[in-house]
């Protein structure tokens, strides 16, 4: 009986999932969001939290969120994953350093082996079909290590030219978000955005990007000489950022930019590729 109730919920689960691809139209323009199973459980108990930003973000230029999470079944992940047009990885946890062949420092904070290899499932699915990516925070940084770049595994501890609480700080004993300034280079294509503009980024990480990856080029950093941002080389549309533009976007339109780049971009390879439409 138990081993019936079981194969019930799973072909409830499937059917689910075949409905929910099934509403969205062949144009919409559907972009991965990858939730961690805490965020994928908050989610079915109808309390998300700051997640849906991202959303948000997505769905402010015209695209429609799928959420990928390591939680649900293979087979419905599998279903959800070939139908995608674009990838965006929030922010999260630290990567795990022997991804780039460290040991884990002493500051280390929480890892979650299983979510930094979910998400190198979605990049390799997402180089091979061309689709575009965008990394936020943490995205960033595992876009970074899976082109074979490293991480600084705590900026306190390796950067003592910085400000212990300028990329994140405590307030009465909490870690908060802090903001600083972010000077975007020239080779960026968000150079015209933003240049001349005095561009202050809400930020939450003690990692960041050390030997960048390659195909990539940092475009923007902190005025402290931390990487906030990098771009791919190649014409593949891939973009990671260490700060938070879903949270900037609350309060300032122009952080949009980041989520109607990776919109357009999908747009474009819809466009020019028939077996994406």
């Amino acid at each position: 009986m138990k081993r019936f109730f079981s194969r019930f919920l799973f072909v409830v689960a499937v059917i689910c999932t075949v409905l929910q691809i099934g509403i969205l139209e062949a144009s919409d323009l559907k972009i991965g969001l990858v939730f961690t199973e805490k965020q994928y459980n908050a989610l079915k108990s109808g309390k998300p939290g700051d997640i849906m930003l991202y959303k948000k973000g997505i769905e402010a230029f015209g695209g429609k969120m799928v959420i990928l999470s390591s939680s649900e079944n293979s087979v419905l992940t599998e279903m959800k994953i070939r139908c995608l047009d674009g990838l965006l990885i929030p922010g999260g946890k630290d990567v795990n350093p022997a991804r780039y062949r460290e040991d884990p420092d002493p500051k280390l904070e929480t890892i979650n082996d299983e979510l930094d290899e979910f998400e190198y499932r979605l990049i390799s699915h997402a180089i091979k079909n061309n689709l575009p990516i965008l990394g936020i925070c943490r995205g960033e940084q595992i876009l970074n290590v899976f082109f074979g770049g490293s991480l600084i595994q705590d900026i306190p501890t390796h950067c003592p030219y910085v400000k212990p609480d300028s990329h994140r700080k405590k307030v009465n004993g909490k870690t908060v978000f802090a903001a600083h300034r972010v000077i975007v280079e020239p080779a960026s294509r968000f150079y015209n955005e933003f240049k001349g503009a005095d561009l202050v980024v809400p930020t939450y990480h003690h990692q960041c990007v050390k030997q960048i990856g390659k195909n990539f080029i940092v475009t923007g950093r902190s005025p402290d000489g931390i990487v906030e941002m990098i771009e791919g080389t190649s014409d593949q549309y891939i973009v990671g950022v260490q700060f938070h533009p879903e949270d900037a976007f609350e309060y300032d339109s122009r952080f949009g930019i980041f989520f109607k780049s990776l919109i357009d971009a999908v747009q474009k390879r819809k466009e020019t590729c028939p077996q994406s439409k």
